[in-house]
């Protein structure tokens, strides 16, 4: 526990100060909040890391480069360390840290989600032990998924120095993510007895920090990218809140920042696309009066994201996107055959409508054929989100509608305005997205959850005579409400010993879609391939040039198995190379249309 405090505190470190620079380089630090410097260090941190990949093995050696860097730069600004980490409040701080203590325990559980076990763990070790391999997603199709987050959580799991991966990055989102929760609670109560028509806001961030609180303590204990791309979209719906209540400037600056993450998001997971749609509405909305050069800067900035994400699934997979084989621009010999990166596309959205079933046979089916048994298969929480966001816009109806029942040119003025809500209408489109794409709510939930609340911005004055939010102790009331979601959540996990495994009593949890934990004897013992299951993993040796390839027998996982290791064995897999780092390709794979 001690170990991801410890490294959640070093991420903040480097993270933030390297935020803030960069956010003084394009001079619009005084808009911003201590938290918006942190991410956008994430998203810094990250892209490096990333480039750095393209060239070398992610060890340890990157953390120290940008540990120098960042002292450098201290040292260079003059400023005392006071000064420049000012502006974080100290009494949330002091409250968030207990939530802080709790996260990193939770953190030191064995990550059983299926995905980790299937290739997010051993992803990650290719990124620690190997520069970019051209053609790895023919070992594994999954490993040419490429979420840029595994860049960032090899550069921080330093295995080599204790042994064993350590996953904190996840830790240190929820602890930053925390903050702002509660921070911005308590600043909303500052203002909510003066100013009524924030109930509607208020309300909606109780409910979304609900959600993503109980969302947030479920996911740190394994390194998966979910929670940074849903939390993030999250992150920029309230941070939107937070400025129109505060009545600050939603100016280009503010909006450069939002383009910046929503950008940074979709690296993260592809399924975040809609998101950018959110500064396009925000700038649509206030039509800020951009300069050129924070234009320009912006623009560049987000370039330079994008570009190593991008060719790092070109030396992954040959496409320049993965799995979309239908952009097909290069023709590498590594280049995954067109069959295969299609069937992994159309698994992954065919496998989200019905779980366990062939995928050529739900492709075949209409909505009306997958809808009822995928409807009846998610929770029933998830189903009333469902619900209520595609059943949001009768809402908008309804109150565009009242104020103005004589007028049907009032009636259009307001409803144009209601739609022009960027939280309901990036969130409304992005349930749209997941829903007719690839309908597995891990995918979709920040939009969901969003869509499925923004009831309450249209309902304002029903929601203020039966909430006096007035009447609320803005002093505590914010550290008690995250401290009983902390408990409802964490009070329905299971904390045992791997070794009494075969005595396991399950719990479901509380929150959607979310795991049971159990503890382990180290803070990871997935890397001692030990299996989380009453049935250990069993392996088969198969040789690949001089080396061993790992397989497993009944299973598709692979764990913390040394390198190589994959889940479907091809015969016609061969090395490009002497060695692992050259790559891999498929024998007798013909490029002249992409396909076999």
């Amino acid at each position: 526990m001690l170990i991801m405090f410890s490294v959640s505190a070093l991420l903040f470190f480097i993270c933030f100060t390297l935020g803030k620079s960069f956010f003084c380089f394009l001079k619009i630090e005084k808009v911003l909040l201590p938290t918006d410097f942190i991410f956008m260090g994430m998203a810094v941190v990250n892209t490096f890391f990333t480039s750095y990949s393209l060239f070398f093995k992610t060890d340890a050696t990157p953390v120290f480069i940008l540990l120098v860097l960042c002292f450098f730069i201290l040292f260079f600004l003059k400023t005392g360390l006071r000064e420049f980490f000012g502006g974080f409040e100290k009494k949330t701080a002091l409250a968030t840290l207990p939530f802080a203590f709790l996260l990193c325990y939770i953190a030191a559980s064995v990550p059983i989600h299926y995905d980790s076990g299937l290739y997010h763990i051993q992803a990650i070790k290719w990124i620690e032990q190997y520069a970019i391999v051209p053609g790895l997603g023919n070992l594994h199709g999954r490993l040419a998924f490429n979420p840029n987050f595994f860049n960032l959580s090899a550069g921080f799991s330093f295995s080599g120095i204790f042994g064993q991966p350590i996953y904190a990055v996840n830790v240190f989102f929820g602890i930053v993510y925390l903050y702002f929760v509660i921070s911005t609670i308590s600043v909303f109560g500052k203002n909510i007895a003066d100013n009524r028509q924030s109930t509607s806001d208020i309300l909606f961030l109780f409910f979304l920090g609900a959600f993503s609180i109980l969302y947030l303590s479920a996911r740190v204990s394994y390194p998966t990218p979910d929670l940074a791309a849903g939390l993030l979209p999250f992150y920029l719906f309230m941070r939107y809140l937070y400025s129109k209540n505060e009545n600050l400037q939603i100016s280009p600056a503010t909006i450069a920042f939002f383009i910046i993450i929503s950008v940074y998001i979709l690296t993260i997971k592809l399924s975040s696309l809609p998101i950018l749609l959110f500064p396009i509405l925000l700038s649509l909305k206030y039509k800020p009066a951009w300069s050129r050069k924070l234009f320009f800067r912006t623009s560049l900035t987000c370039v330079l994201i994008v570009l190593p994400w991008l060719i790092r699934n070109y030396y992954l997979s040959g496409y320049l996107i993965f799995p979309f084989p239908s952009i097909d621009i290069f023709n590498p010999d590594w280049k995954i055959p067109y069959a295969a990166a299609d069937f992994e596309h159309r698994s992954v959205a065919d496998w989200a409508k019905m779980q366990g079933k062939n995928y050529m046979d739900v492709e075949k089916m209409s909505i009306r054929q997958w809808f009822p048994s995928w409807f009846k298969g998610i929770s029933t929480t998830w189903r009333v989100l469902f619900l209520l966001a595609f059943s949001s816009p009768i809402f908008i109806l309804i109150k565009s509608l009242f104020p103005s029942k004589t007028s049907i040119k009032g009636f259009l003025l307001n409803l144009k305005s209601e739609i022009r809500n960027p939280i309901w209408l990036t969130a409304f489109t992005g349930t749209c997205f997941w829903f007719f794409t690839a309908p597995d709510v891990r995918f979709g939930f920040p939009f969901i959850i969003a869509a499925g609340l923004s009831f309450i911005f249209f309902l304002e004055k029903p929601l203020s005579i039966l909430f006096d939010v007035t009447r609320l102790n803005f002093k505590y009331d914010p550290y008690i409400f995250v401290g009983l979601l902390f408990i409802v959540q964490v009070k329905q996990f299971l904390f045992i010993r791997h070794d009494a495994v075969s005595g396991i009593q399950l719990v479901k949890p509380l929150a959607p879609d979310s795991q049971t934990f159990y503890r382990s004897v180290d803070v990871e013992g997935a890397d001692k391939n030990i299996e989380y299951s009453q049935n250990p993993i069993e392996y088969t040796i198969k040789k690949l040039g001089t080396f061993n390839l790992s397989v497993p027998i009944k299973d598709d996982r692979c764990y913390c198995r040394p390198l190589p290791c994959t889940p479907y064995y091809n015969d016609k897999l061969i090395l490009r190379g002497e060695s692992l780092q050259e790559g891999f390709k498929i024998n007798g794979t013909s490029f002249g249309n992409g396909k076999w």
